[in-house]
């Protein structure tokens, strides 16, 4: 419970629906266990994560029937309300919608504007698993962090035992990915991207060598480890399981730069690896992303077939000033006369001459591996200790009782604390407001 804080639910229909059915978290998958450690392994899917995230809030010991210091509304599938000023009156709101997914959700329809729109009540708090970011048609809020909180996508497992176990692990790379399926990947070019890891994933295990360095030290046997996901999920234990036995997952975007599998490779202890700067920033309030996974920057290589404004995103991941272990990492690049030449380039910079090619991405993806391959094994794990801290908090622990006492939080905990940061600060600028 965050001290001094408490919140309360606006008492619509389908706010307390949500509320009072316990979400379709699955079946246990595996008997619930992976690599032998019972964690709850269990068929989720994603889109029950604003259900069983209103679930838990219900639940949570910082909820009160009345008086609290704010409040949370959750929204039916596809409606906009004209305005929510009747719901907690005075006081900060947080709004769940029912898509998850405001990027892909924008790639169907408008984005809400009493919600996102630059002129929106500013004591509205807006949860989503990620917020729009390449598409900029009109003006939308979502352009800064401000009013929006993020939330992990839901991982298959509620415990975070195999990340904190540190086993040892066989496979130096672990990539469990599809290029077909998914529309909004073919119009941002990410389907490309997906197909020359594949490649490179294929060129790299075949050639034993680049191994035999990685392998003397951390004791891994194989180079890449391969999994094609099927769309209906029903595969998902065995990404779980790969995850579980390699050192690095990769994290290409798909119809978004945000993916399920990110929670999941985190949540057993995989260190996540990334192709866009932005995927380091995702769910800011559970973990330091930029502190726990390798960055490779593709981003120049993005085709612009949904309206994307590029060079209007905004991001922290520039500044030079910080070094951080990603940063010190090989990064993508390939070395010459001692120097580290990026892969890519950041958002925003020109395009790099001459186009796109299969060949082209493959030789970038098999540099991607054989830069992961490099990485000296006490940066490993550095790396893998910052993945175990962090695992806790993207994981959402299932029903919860309020005399739950669990030390680590979860998911839900860190939400609480981040709406509990942004009441915080809503309330301190009106009083600032009112006084000027």
């Amino acid at each position: 419970m965050v001290a001094g804080f408490t919140f309360e639910l606006v008492p619509t229909k389908h706010t307390l629906h949500l509320a009072s059915t316990r979400p379709e978290w699955g079946a246990n998958a595996n008997n619930g266990t992976v690599r032998g450690i019972q964690v709850q392994l269990m068929t989720t899917r994603f889109h029950i994560t604003m259900h069983a995230v209103l679930h838990e809030l219900a639940h949570h010991p910082s909820r009160v029937q009345h008086g609290g210091t704010a409040c949370v509304v959750a929204l039916p599938y596809r409606t906009c309300p004209n305005d929510l000023n009747e719901h907690c009156p005075g006081r900060p709101l947080l709004v769940m919608e029912q898509y998850t997914d405001a990027e892909l959700q924008l790639s169907k329809r408008p984005l809400c504007p009493t919600l996102w729109g630059c002129d929106a009540d500013r004591r509205l708090i807006l949860l989503t698993a990620s917020r729009p970011l390449f598409f900029r048609k009109s003006c939308m809020r979502s352009a800064s962090v401000d009013g929006v909180l993020m939330v992990p996508y839901m991982s298959h497992v509620r415990s975070a035992a195999i990340a904190a176990a540190a086993l040892p692990r066989t496979v130096r790379v672990a990539y469990f990915a599809s290029a077909y399926g998914h529309g909004a990947a073919r119009k941002n070019g990410f389907d490309k991207w997906r197909r020359a890891l594949g490649s490179a994933c294929d060129k790299i295990e075949k050639n034993a060598a680049e191994l035999a360095a990685a392998a003397s030290e951390l004791g891994e046997t194989t180079a890449c480890g391969y999994g094609w996901p099927v769309m209906n999920g029903r595969n998902a234990a065995d990404a779980v399981e790969l995850y579980a036995a390699s050192v690095f997952c990769l994290m290409p975007p798909g119809d978004t730069i945000v993916r399920g599998a990110i929670a999941d490779a985190l949540s057993v202890g995989c260190i996540p690896v990334f192709l866009h700067p932005e995927q380091q920033h995702i769910w800011p309030s559970h973990w330091d992303g930029k502190r726990a996974s390798v960055l490779f920057d593709w981003s120049a290589w993005m085709d612009d077939k949904m309206g994307n404004a590029t060079s209007q995103l905004r991001l922290s991941s520039r500044e030079s000033s910080r070094k951080t272990l990603s940063s010190r990492m090989l990064a993508g690049g390939r070395r010459e006369g001692g120097a580290t030449k990026s892969l890519g380039v950041s958002v925003g910079a020109p395009r790099p001459t001459g186009n796109w090619s299969p060949s082209m991405g493959t030789s970038m993806g098999v540099d991607v591996f054989r830069g992961l391959l490099r990485v000296p094994a006490h940066h490993v794990r550095e790396l893998q200790r910052a993945v175990a801290d962090a695992a806790p908090r993207v994981i959402y622990r299932g029903d919860r009782l309020p005399t739950d006492t669990m030390s680590s939080p979860d998911a839900v905990d860190m939400l609480v604390r981040a709406f509990d940061a942004h009441a915080s600060a809503q309330q301190l600028s009106s009083k600032i407001a009112e006084r000027d």
